[in-house]
């Protein structure tokens, strides 16, 4: 029986070919913006086009190997940290964010390999990382829900990162939804994993700055 979704998923045009077109035209756009935002943008659209890169169908790096592997994880955590070091700059210098942002984006990788280390038989299969790795990212999202509805007082800022918090909640809960289809047999998982896969790689950034305040962007 014929798999559409999923050769879709697996071939070029989606990965890289989707990052790279949508990641131009947003390069394109934000760099003709306005505001000191433009240029974290930038950098953290143009590390999600080397993802790409890395990752894709076009990867000058071996599947399967070591480096590969060590690449995959690598992007991963830095996907993750364009959120965190956005929440945190709101806050704090940001000398100070970058840290505390990696922190943060390390939580769910140590957490994935703890696992990983205690029931290996289970995480044989690649698929039920990626569910274990989706669910307790889910959880450290709405955990930072509330610390933003403490931390931060009501206003522009507040509602905005909310936003961006919401954001990757429903991307990362997509990717659940996805994985579990996936692991059910069904190949309307992997449609469904282009919608978050989308998300993260093309729609996050314009989201950020599209749902800005204007004392964001200065």
């Amino acid at each position: 029986m014929a798999r559409a979704f999923e050769a879709l998923y697996g071939s070029p045009w989606h990965h890289p070919g989707a990052a790279w077109i949508g990641g131009l035209l947003v390069l394109l756009a934000i760099a003709r913006a306005r505001g000191e935002l433009r240029w974290l943008l930038v950098l953290l659209e143009l590390e999600i086009v080397v993802d790409a890169l890395f990752t894709g169908a076009f990867s000058p790096v071996a599947p399967n190997s070591m480096a590969s592997t060590l690449l995959s994880v690598l992007f991963v955590i830095l996907g993750d940290l364009r959120f965190f070091y956005v929440l945190g700059r709101q806050r704090l210098e940001r000398a100070r964010a970058l840290p505390l942002a990696l922190g943060a984006a390390l939580v769910v990788p140590v957490l994935t390999q703890i696992a990983r280390r205690t029931s290996p038989d289970f995480f044989a299969e690649p698929r039920h990382t990626f569910l274990f790795y989706e669910l307790a990212f889910v959880l450290v999202a709405l955990v930072t829900l509330g610390v933003v509805r403490r931390t931060f007082a009501p206003g522009p800022i507040r509602r905005w990162l909310l936003l961006l918090t919401g954001f990757e909640v429903v991307q990362y809960g997509l990717w659940v939804l996805a994985d579990v289809v996936i692991l059910a047999g069904a190949d309307a998982g992997f449609g469904l994993r282009l919608v978050p896969n989308l998300m993260y790689y093309v729609a996050f950034v314009p989201f950020v700055f599209a749902t800005a305040p204007g004392e964001a962007r200065a």
